[in-house]
């Protein structure tokens, strides 16, 4: 059995006002993780951009620190 069964199983057997905060914490996970895409994707955008100021080589000491 997946753990999406599980999962299903498990919500059958809940009463409605519990489902609704079920619902709310789905929704709270989704949330999370659009909010993660969009902060991966901002640091995969501007990192170009910071290359000339992230690799200098005053601070070529500091890389293997």
């Amino acid at each position: 059995m997946s753990v999406k069964d599980l999962i299903k199983n498990e919500v059958d057997r809940l009463p409605e006002s519990v489902l609704i905060q079920v619902y709310e914490f789905i929704q709270a996970l989704e949330a999370t993780n659009d909010i993660d895409d969009h902060v991966k994707s901002s640091m995969e955008q501007s990192a170009a951009s910071f290359q000339r100021i992230w690799e200098k080589d005053d601070d070529a000491a500091y890389d293997n620190l």
